[in-house]
């Protein structure tokens, strides 16, 4: 919940909540249901997250549907048979009003005939430069998602328009001291898409400020803390962390140490306030993972035994929380956090680089976790980890890139938390980045990989092997 405020007279009470900012909504994955069929019935969409107002907005595409606030973290939303009339992929945030306010980071609803089974096509394209991350979001407006990779070698962000049928051209290429992870997000307020960049070498983090048509502009860099050997920061992670209305920023430096930057909400950010772990930080994870209202954050380590927890809290600062532990991690790489056995809580799944593996833990929905199986991918050095619901059947799967293996393992899941024994496709050498999303409008979802040493960008188009209907 947020800070309780008491206030002798119940005007300025009524006086101070309806001046209150709202905070940008954080949703979490997956959507209930994640999926639809083309041509059903009107039905309940929950969504569920933190900062939720009770003016809050559930939007389709960016029209807003009608919406039921039943607490600050979980909204109702009624969705049309119209708008699952016909195949596609739907875009939804949730939408506060001033003060404060925004959206939130969209979540993508497929509508497609369920699939018992799946395969994936692969497409690749050149991109220059060692690329480490990708992301997709539409940066012109058109309808069509984009992606934005980043190259470590040459120091560069690159964009690619997509064409909506899995291919992409080449767009504006922007210059950020050795590049090594982007997010996107709206951090000016202007409904536009920007980027953040963690500038590795220059222990920074670069602003680059969408313009709606495909370009970006540089709106400055900002220093993030004390960083290892290499640099950092490593990776990022951004959300309302101080419930201002306000897009911030974490960073893990490849140090001992998380920093958060808070947004100004004009695409610059406040001085750096930085957490010592104990352990080098290496990427984020972020979640209101015990429940109180707060934004907290999981941070995998290559150097310890489990994931840090910071738990956050209504004074915008972070404590130390548990470490979780799982007995035979030795690498901890990347995770993510999504609600995996569809209890309403949040759970981790964490890939190893030494072990070649990817762990489920549980969530227990207090800012602990209890172990929930770990799985072989069949590659070697195991990196990012993307999650789905590429059937269509409301369950989601995982999908793990494998650096020097140049392959990609794909985990069926069966929605309990259990995913059955991977199946593995060839990507490119050094594949890392994995961003997902429906690239040619088909109503299923797809997904790309950034590859380092191959210098593409291989989309794998989803393609059902044994639709149910």
């Amino acid at each position: 919940m947020r800070c309780p405020r008491v206030l002798p007279l119940l005007f300025f009470a009524l006086t101070r909540s309806l001046l209150a900012q709202h905070p940008v909504p954080f949703l979490n994955q997956p959507l209930v249901p994640s999926s639809a069929a083309p041509g059903g019935n009107e039905f309940t969409l929950t969504l569920n997250g933190t900062g939720f107002a009770s003016s809050s907005a559930v939007h389709w595409n960016g029209h807003s549907r009608a919406t039921h606030f039943v607490s600050e973290r979980q909204l109702t939303a009624t969705i049309l048979a119209t708008d699952i009339a016909k195949a596609g992929t739907a875009s939804i945030t949730v939408v506060s009003p001033k003060p404060g306010g925004g959206a939130s980071a969209v979540a993508f609803f497929p509508v497609a005939e369920p699939a018992s089974s799946v395969t994936f096509t692969k497409i690749d394209f050149s991109s220059a430069g060692g690329n480490i991350q990708v992301v997709t979001a539409d940066f012109n407006g058109d309808g069509k998602l984009d992606l934005a990779t980043v190259g470590y070698y040459d120091s560069t962000v690159r964009i690619f328009l997509g064409n909506g049928d899995g291919t992409f051209k080449v767009g504006p290429v922007y210059s950020v001291c050795e590049a090594h992870s982007v997010v996107a997000g709206d951090f000016n307020g202007d409904g536009i898409v920007d980027l953040a960049v963690g500038a590795r070498g220059c222990d920074e983090v670069t602003i680059l400020l969408g313009n709606g048509d495909g370009t970006f502009r540089d709106s400055g860099s900002f220093a993030v803390g004390p960083t290892g050997p290499y640099g950092g920061p490593y990776s990022l992670a951004m959300g309302d962390f101080n419930m201002d209305g306000k897009l911030d920023l974490a960073t893990a430096n490849e140090s001992n140490y998380v920093s958060v930057l808070f947004g100004n909400g004009d695409g610059t950010f406040r001085k750096h306030v930085d957490y010592d772990i104990g352990t080098t930080a290496l990427h984020l994870a972020v979640g209101d993972f015990n429940e109180d209202g707060n934004l907290d954050l999981a941070v995998a380590s290559p150097s310890q035994d489990g994931i840090s927890i910071l738990l956050g809290s209504c004074s915008a600062t972070f404590r130390k929380g548990p470490v979780i532990s799982f007995g035979t991690a030795t690498d901890n790489r990347y995770l993510t956090a999504i609600d995996l056995n569809r209890d309403g809580k949040l759970d981790l799944a964490i890939s190893d680089g030494e072990l070649n593996t990817l762990s489920v833990m549980l969530g227990n929905g207090n800012g602990t976790f209890h172990g929930g199986g770990q799985y072989a991918i069949g590659g070697n050095d195991a990196d990012e980890v993307g999650a789905a619901d590429f059937r269509g059947n409301r369950i989601l799967d995982l999908v793990v890139p494998s650096f020097y293996s140049s392959s990609v393992a794909y985990l069926v899941g069966k929605g309990d938390g259990v995913f059955e024994a991977p199946v593995n496709y060839t990507s490119g050498l050094g594949a890392r980045g994995v961003a997902v999303g429906d690239f040619n409008g088909d109503g299923r979802l797809d997904f790309a990989i950034s590859n380092q040493y191959a210098n593409t960008i291989s989309v794998f188009l989803n393609q059902p092997a044994d639709p149910s209907k």
